[in-house]
């Protein structure tokens, strides 16, 4: 999509907007956990932890990773797989796959192309 800098209308940075509160959001979760005792050390970052857990069951990983695509997909209902990916620090080929079992229990669906549309969580 072509923007016009910084004439661009609201639609043609919503995706940007949308990304940023995501990515806000997230920090300060991290924050508060870091006030609240949740996190021992300074130095443990939000990411690290999510890598470290992700080691240790698939099970409730792969339940924890749906659970933070539909949280995400309400928050940005155009957000890409790729997207997904970065957002979430695992492949995309991961992100297809917790996607083809929550349209298979009906609870996302695509709403038009892969390119402009959106998800609709069910």
């Amino acid at each position: 999509m072509k923007t016009n800098g910084a004439n661009a209308t609201l639609e043609q940075i919503k995706p940007f907007y949308d990304y940023i509160q995501f990515f806000v959001v997230r920090k300060l979760g991290f924050a508060i956990q870091l006030i609240k005792g949740l996190i021992s050390d300074i130095s443990e970052t939000d990411e690290k932890q999510q890598k470290e857990s992700i080691s240790t069951d698939n099970v409730s990983i792969n339940i924890s990773i749906k659970n933070k695509i539909i949280d995400i997909m309400i928050q940005m209902s155009s957000i890409t797989v790729k997207e997904l990916a970065n957002m979430l620090s695992v492949t995309e080929r991961t992100i297809n796959r917790q996607i083809d079992i929550l349209k298979t229990e009906n609870k996302i669906e695509r709403i038009g192309s892969r390119k402009t549309g959106y998800w609709k969580i069910n």
